[in-house]
């Protein structure tokens, strides 16, 4: 059955209607059936913010922003608070975590714990602002919740074998996402930017880059060797996220195709915070009580039905019940196109 559906998946007319017809109709049908309560609430959100601005996507799945003052603000509250000091005894803590290089796994750090509650309460204050919550949900087409808000540092390492999140690859936890990648330092080709595929006509969740065909390790699988992706994607249809502080890449992870760069001499500092939906697989990680970036807000203490939904999401009995997310994700790499060499 599945070697009759690889080669339907090579003709034509299977390509015309899964990436023509299919999408179009599925994503009628994840707005109003899957995302209904969300669809609800962003019909009402709508009303209520009419006249407010936000960022305009042109139907791709990425835009860069530049000389933003509300960018600009945040930033500049965050590096008042990243002084030497404090950034020398980040690294010193990591280090003593590990007895070489060989055991760290992750070149992120996340550095939540070092910052003051009156930072964190800001930066929640930013990532739910007006023209932030618009922008996510104008491009999602359904009210969003805050899945993640991270300050983080990336380390320069001695091995310069792209490894993990290095790779190319798709965050695979449902099928459409937005985040804001904010630089908070200049990103320059030495501390590692963030790559991305430009090119919207890739950018399909029923579209992806074939496997390798051999073992992968914890962490790289579902990601792709810089070698092995170089023979589907053009490198003129990549970029890297290079910038000053206060710029900003909004980019649909979950749909777009992006590797961490690798930091060679200095550290990269990036504010990323993330606009999904109850149907995608890390809602089950969530803590229905309360908020997972700051436990003084409650679910319970909330009466406003918008914020609510801001910090909690709102995922639907039926969902929860026949467990339809990661159903849902198998259903798109099933019937995903495999892209054909260049």
């Amino acid at each position: 059955m599945r070697k009759f559906l690889n080669k339907i998946k090579t003709t034509f007319i299977y390509k015309f209607l899964i990436l023509n017809i299919l999408s179009f109709f599925y994503e009628i049908f994840w707005q109003y059936i899957i995302n209904f309560k969300s669809k609800l609430l962003y019909l009402y959100f709508r009303v209520k913010t009419f006249r407010k601005k936000y960022f305009n996507f042109s139907k791709k799945s990425f835009l860069l922003v530049r000389d933003n003052e509300e960018f600009k603000k945040i930033t500049d509250e965050i590096n008042t608070e990243l002084t030497s000091s404090k950034i020398e005894k980040v690294k010193k803590d990591f280090t003593l975590k590990f007895n070489s290089e060989v055991d760290i796994k992750d070149y992120s750090i996340d550095l939540t714990e070092y910052i003051s509650e009156n930072l964190k309460k800001k930066l929640i204050n930013f990532s739910l602002s007006p023209k932030n919550i618009k922008t996510a949900s104008n491009y999602l087409k359904v009210l969003p919740y805050l899945a993640k808000v991270k300050l983080y540092m990336n380390i320069p390492l001695k091995s310069k074998i792209p490894k993990f999140a290095m790779l190319w690859h798709r965050d695979d936890f449902g099928y459409k996402s937005l985040d804001l990648f904010l630089a908070i330092r200049k990103i320059d080709n030495l501390n590692g930017p963030l790559h991305y595929v430009n090119n919207s006509s890739m950018n399909n969740i029923f579209l992806q880059v074939p496997d390798e065909n051999k073992e992968k390790i914890k962490g790289e699988r579902n990601k792709h060797t810089l070698e092995h992706f170089d023979k589907f994607v053009n490198e003129k249809d990549t970029s890297p996220f290079l910038g000053n502080a206060g710029d900003g890449l909004w980019i649909d992870s979950f749909r777009v195709y992006h590797r961490g760069g690798q930091c060679f001499e200095k550290e990269r500092f990036v504010l990323r915070i993330s606009y999904q939906t109850p149907d995608n697989t890390r809602s089950h990680d969530f803590n229905d009580e309360y908020f997972f970036y700051d436990k003084n807000i409650k679910k319970g203490d909330i009466n406003k039905i918008l914020e609510k939904h801001y910090f909690f999401g709102n995922k639907s009995f039926l969902m929860s019940k026949l467990n339809l997310t990661k159903k849902l994700i198998y259903l798109y790499r099933l019937l995903s196109i495999k892209m054909n060499k260049i």
